[in-house]
């Protein structure tokens, strides 16, 4: 628990103090997930418990987008590094996900083990020339 900075809306500090999220593990890396509906007060408070300063020399940034039309997932990511000399390096990585349910999971299925069918058969035929 962290006091909340000066005029936090009442949503984020109901008690006038900010509760940490737990640490999660997201693809090997331990994140602790914050929504930002108010930016202003969300970095206030990373500020209040030192997770941003001057010192910090890495931030990402990261959303979930679903796109119910194609039953797509797409992750956002935007990292922001510090270099020595001050200048901030952005980049970003977007990932689609899709979600394989009914016909598309069988349609995938069947083409993953013709895929791994043709790479033994081709591993057969590799081996049988040596």
């Amino acid at each position: 628990e962290i006091e909340c900075p000066p005029n936090a809306p009442l949503t984020e500090c109901p008690d006038g103090k900010k509760h940490a999220t737990e640490g999660k593990l997201y693809h090997g890396q331990r994140i602790f997930p914050e929504m930002l509906n108010h930016v202003d007060e969300v970095t206030q408070y990373m500020k209040n418990i030192h997770w941003l300063d001057a010192q910090t020399n890495e931030v990402t940034l990261s959303t979930m987008v679903y796109t119910e039309a194609y039953n797509l997932y797409t992750v956002i990511s935007i990292h922001f590094k510090v270099d020595e000399t001050g200048n901030v390096d952005g980049t970003y990585k977007i990932v689609s996900y899709r979600d394989l349910i009914n016909d598309d999971k069988a349609t995938f299925i069947t083409c993953m083990v013709l895929s791994i069918s043709g790479a033994f058969v081709g591993l057969l035929l590799s081996a049988w020339t040596l």
